[in-house]
């Protein structure tokens, strides 16, 4: 059964000082597709918000964000690539033309997410790693913590939950 649901994701990295930090995976930022952790203020970004179809573990993560202009206004969804970069990207510019599949992978407080497409191919970076100290999102080619650690909190009216 696939279910729906609106949530945020979030980086269990450490954090650089101050506590906190940037966080929050965020899409739409740059007209280049690029994905970038941010701190989460007092404002929640729709780009900040993902819709996850979940059949089980495995999961297709539609950023909710409205896009920049001079990018594609239709649905954009997180996708790895060999050379070890995270985008959003619409379906078309994916392999097999549809939204890419992460394995979400249970660990200790969170989940690892790997790319499925990219472990088919053989490919060793293929999880989602979040790095804090300067907001830059990638691939990691093994499921070490804290980096490619999240929390995946369901987005409840005035902002994500975080514990």
């Amino acid at each position: 059964m696939t279910t729906t649901d609106q949530v945020s994701l979030f980086c269990l990295g450490n954090p650089p000082n101050p506590p906190g930090g940037l966080r929050f995976l965020n899409g739409l930022v740059q007209a280049d597709h690029s994905v970038r952790l941010i701190e989460f203020i007092n404002t929640l970004s729709s780009s900040m918000l993902w819709t996850r179809r979940a059949i089980g573990e495995f999961w297709t993560l539609q950023c909710d964000g409205a896009p920049p202009p001079g990018v594609n206004p239709g649905p954009l969804f997180l996708a790895g690539f060999a050379s070890g970069s995270v985008l959003i990207v619409p379906p078309s510019q994916t392999p097999g033309g549809r939204p890419e599949t992460w394995h979400a992978g249970p660990v200790p407080g969170g989940f690892t997410l790997e790319n499925l497409a990219l472990r088919d191919a053989g490919v060793a970076a293929r999880f989602l790693d979040g790095r804090p100290a300067n907001g830059a999102v990638g691939l990691a080619s093994n499921t070490d913590p804290p980096s490619t650690h999240w929390l995946v909190r369901p987005f409840q009216g005035s902002g994500p939950v975080v514990e």
